[in-house]
């Protein structure tokens, strides 16, 4: 069995720290670039919410118009009806008294 050297030993030592570095600077650059993806997508994601948020506003308004438009329709409708009923009636009175 041949018996090495300490410096033999030492170079090969060191061979392994040097390729030791150069995988944890591999595996820190990995690590940025994941951080870059996670705060890209989460940039997305809140620019989704934001345009959610202003589709779901431009609909409730546009919903909230057609309930106060349909509400007017519903009251006009009522009052003539009312009116229609009370006339009516009146007629009916009037005829009824007349006799």
């Amino acid at each position: 069995m041949p018996q090495t050297t300490l410096e033999e030993r030492m170079a090969k030592v060191e061979g392994i720290l040097e390729q030791m570095a150069e995988r944890l600077n591999h595996i820190e650059t990995g690590q940025i670039s994941l951080r870059d993806g996670q705060e890209q997508l989460r940039k997305e994601f809140i620019q989704g919410q934001e345009a959610l948020r202003k589709d779901f506003a431009g609909q409730l308004s546009e919903i909230r118009s057609q309930i106060q438009t349909n509400f007017r329709w519903m009251v006009g409708i009522t009052l003539t009806m009312w009116v229609t009923i009370i006339l009516s009636l009146g007629g009916l009175f009037a005829t009824i008294l007349s006799k």
